[in-house]
């Protein structure tokens, strides 16, 4: 039977889960942009472009001056047009799980800052924290979601890259996992009844020449 989190639980769903907030972030601090890099690729298929050279890192509290919080030295940062044009891309999302620091603590503050995980995601959707997050992606982005979920388990299932022959079969995992509300186990019945997980080849199989020649020339060195 499925677990109920409570309205006001911080621990509901994955992405406040210690495996993922404490992963993407820096050893001293949290990091908006490698948590929204993570959840665009990982979670909505879009790639972010990797940052162009010479890229100033970002500024670090120091001296006398009153820290800033997080939020604040990023707001610096892509105030240069060479580095907001990636983290425009990654920041706003990433900041909807700045309550939780760079070990993955819930926490008020960054600093003596009060936390605002408030922003947008890029199609125009407000959020106020992780729960309004959690709730767009389980709505209005779950097509997402479910098209990311499709290519990587499929990816993992067929244990190669997809190609774009794998396409058609993609699409009826694709339809078929949104038909059925998103229930995992409807995904892997899809990708086990799939026609590229039907002939894939294994070693051992006699399509497959590369791997039978090395097997074959394994056993006459034994």
């Amino acid at each position: 039977e499925p677990y109920e989190f409570p309205a006001d639980d911080f621990r509901a769903g994955l992405l406040t889960q210690l495996s993922f907030t404490a992963l993407h972030a820096h050893p001293a601090r949290s990091s908006p942009t490698l948590r929204g890099k993570a959840l665009r690729e990982l979670l909505l298929c879009q790639k972010v472009p990797p940052p162009p050279p010479n890229v100033p890192a970002l500024e670090e509290n120091r001296g006398n001056a009153a820290p800033k919080s997080v939020r604040e030295r990023l707001e610096a940062h892509r105030a240069n047009p060479v580095c907001s044009s990636c983290h425009s891309r990654m920041d706003p999302i990433g900041f909807a799980l700045e309550h939780f620091d760079a070990v993955g603590r819930f926490r008020d503050k960054d600093g003596a800052a009060a936390i605002d995980s408030a922003d947008k995601l890029h199609t125009g959707e407000t959020f106020a924290d992780h729960g309004d997050l959690r709730r767009l992606l389980a709505t209005s982005h779950a097509g997402d979601f479910g098209r990311t979920l499709s290519e990587k388990l499929l990816t993992y299932a067929l244990g190669r890259g997809l190609e774009w022959y794998d396409r058609p079969a993609l699409l009826k995992i694709q339809e078929r996992l949104a038909k059925e509300r998103y229930q995992f186990g409807e995904l892997i019945q899809a990708i086990v009844e799939s026609v590229p997980f039907q002939r894939r080849r294994g070693e051992g199989d006699p399509l497959n020449p590369v791997v039978s020649r090395t097997r074959g020339d394994q056993a006459r060195a034994d």
